[in-house]
């Protein structure tokens, strides 16, 4: 039996908000410094990377194509496909606003 190479792998950190005020950063930041402590050891050619929607700037729906065919337009339609692109699984940290009501 030949021995197999294992080729590095990218798992994305999605933060689902773009709200001000948002929580999900930290949680997603955590979230990456406590897995990627784990990966190292256990899949060494697994990493973790953090992608903020707020970063990327992306206005909903100004493409003028479906996302499907991958002619886009924009600049920031493009950063984005490419950071998603490099990536071979997610991990999506959003909110939930129903239930973050704090009770008195």
């Amino acid at each position: 039996m030949e021995p197999t190479t294992q080729t590095a792998s990218r798992i994305g950190v999605v933060v689902g908000s773009t709200r001000p005020g948002r929580r999900a950063p930290e949680v997603a930041r955590w979230f990456v410094e406590i897995g990627s402590a784990h990966l190292r050891e256990a899949w060494p050619e697994l990493s973790l990377e953090l992608l903020d929607l707020a970063e990327f700037e992306l206005p909903l729906f100004d493409e003028p194509t479906p996302p499907a065919l991958g002619a886009y337009h924009h600049e920031h339609t493009r950063r984005w496909a490419e950071a998603v692109g490099a990536c071979d699984g997610f991990v999506f940290v959003t909110p939930e606003y129903n239930r973050s009501c704090r009770r008195r």
